[in-house]
């Protein structure tokens, strides 16, 4: 009995071992050309990369060796499979080449957050610039009288909770009628034009779910009468600007028993359920629900913040000269990673161009200025797309002129300089710190299996 005892000890304590060793602090270092804000943002977004591939890495090495995989081919991938867990700025500052520069040491851990790990879903949420989401939703039931809508309800408590900024259009759009005849009391006829117009952005990427369901009756299970629903929903989540979907689950009609016997609250019960992922639903629900949907959209948002995301930038009037020039000007920037041209018609028309890029709208176009010269000018922007108009072009010079500008970006960490920080300290570039905690651990079980085997060598 003793000897299981020490067993049951050493195994629970190797996969502690384990379990810690599914995360592993390193440090990070970044750079951004620039001295402001908007630099030090970067600096510190590439430094979280550059611990998401050390720490991870770090992790794929091992597997690689046990599965056979091909190093190269992972390395290369280390990034949709790693997230910052927590960190913390070591440094910050100019440094030579008019580039600012953060160092960081962070909690690294391999895969994907967990849907109930909400400090790092939220803190991911901040690194994606805090999009706003609007709810768009569609459901259709028969066999029970009408229903208040729920689907619009669970999804908007669920993207709550990890931290989204859900917009209520409607109130929104009552907001700005209310702002336009301000402005029109006012005398300013202009904004008040351009507020009623509804050009302005007011979301920044929308779920949608098509839910539909029929109420089938009633049943008695083990002398229990139940309701008999057939539920199906379909989610997906679409950056509008571009139209680029994000992520998608459908999820099948499914039978869903409920003991609610009144048929409309039958209904609601089963919707949710679904929707939510009820384990007890089957096989056929199995990794589909709102939960999926999250998930997907998060592990699309990782990939985007290590290899850029896709941005459109439309161009009136270019020629074919200043397209090829354009073109391959924009493959030498740093922090473009590919540049195609999905359209070029010659004349007052437009042209467009998609870019794979970290690089913020007034980043883009700085870099258009400074190939291009002064031929273009910016006129609006969303997050992924930009509008680009001659310069001859009179569109927008009014006195009553309407520039559509985002949400202003949030910083994602707030860090006081003290006097400490003024000269980068000197550690190597790619020092990494082992966790303590794991090392004991380890120790300890060595010591626990060393007694273990000597007891199990004196009892023979």
């Amino acid at each position: 009995m003793q000897v299981r005892s020490f067993l049951t000890i050493v195994l629970l304590l190797i996969g502690i071992i384990c379990f810690a060793a599914g995360e592993v602090q390193v440090q990070g270092v970044g750079r951004a050309a620039g001295n402001d804000g908007v630099a030090r943002e970067q600096a510190l977004e590439d430094a979280l990369r550059d611990a998401v591939r050390k720490g991870v890495g770090v992790n794929l090495i091992s597997s690689t060796r046990v599965r056979g995989f091909v190093l190269g081919h992972d390395q290369v991938l280390t990034s949709s499979f790693g997230y910052v867990k927590d960190y913390k700025i070591i440094w910050e500052g100019p440094v030579k080449g008019g580039f600012y520069q953060v160092r960081v040491s962070a909690w690294v851990g391999k895969g994907e957050p967990g849907h109930d790990d909400l400090m790092v879903l939220r803190q991911l949420i901040l690194r994606k610039k805090s999009p706003r989401v609007m709810i768009k939703v569609a459901e259709k039931f028969t066999g029970i009288k009408s229903t208040a809508p729920i689907t619009a309800a669970i999804l908007r408590e669920m993207a709550m909770k990890i931290g989204l900024e859900v917009v209520d259009v409607t109130e929104s759009d009552a907001t700005m009628k209310r702002l336009a005849r301000r402005d029109h009391a006012a005398g300013d006829k202009g904004a008040a034009a351009a507020r009623a117009a509804d050009i302005t952005s007011k979301y920044d990427f929308v779920i949608s779910a098509d839910s539909t369901g029929e109420f089938s009756g009633f049943e008695e299970v083990y002398g229990i009468k139940t309701a008999v629903c057939h539920v199906g929903v379909e989610m997906k989540a679409i950056w509008p600007d571009t139209g680029e979907t994000i992520a998608q689950v459908t999820v099948p009609s499914t039978e869903v028993v409920s003991s609610v016997t009144s048929p409309s609250q039958a209904m609601r019960d089963s919707l949710r359920r679904v929707i939510e992922g009820d384990p007890r639903l089957g096989w056929k629900t199995r990794g589909k629900s709102a939960e999926s949907l999250f998930k997907a959209i998060l592990a699309k948002w990782i990939t985007e913040l290590d290899r850029g995301r896709k941005v459109l930038a439309e161009f009136k009037g270019m020629d074919e000269h200043t397209l090829d020039k354009l073109s391959a000007g924009l493959k030498r920037i740093s922090g473009i990673g590919n540049v195609w041209v999905r359209e070029f018609v010659a004349g007052n028309l437009y042209t467009t161009i998609e870019l794979q890029t970290r690089l913020e709208p007034m980043q883009i176009k700085k870099a258009v200025k400074k190939i291009t010269g002064d031929k273009f000018r910016l006129y609006s922007f969303t997050r992924n797309r930009l509008e680009f108009l001659p310069v001859t072009d009179s569109r927008g010079k009014g006195a009553n002129a309407v520039t559509v500008q985002p949400q202003p970006s949030r910083t994602v960490v707030e860090s006081p300089k003290t006097d400490t920080q003024k000269a980068e300290p000197e550690k190597p570039e790619t020092s990494f710190s082992i966790p303590v905690v794991p090392v004991v651990l380890g120790i300890i079980a060595l010591a626990v299996f060393g007694l273990v085997l000597a007891a199990v060598v004196k009892r023979r």
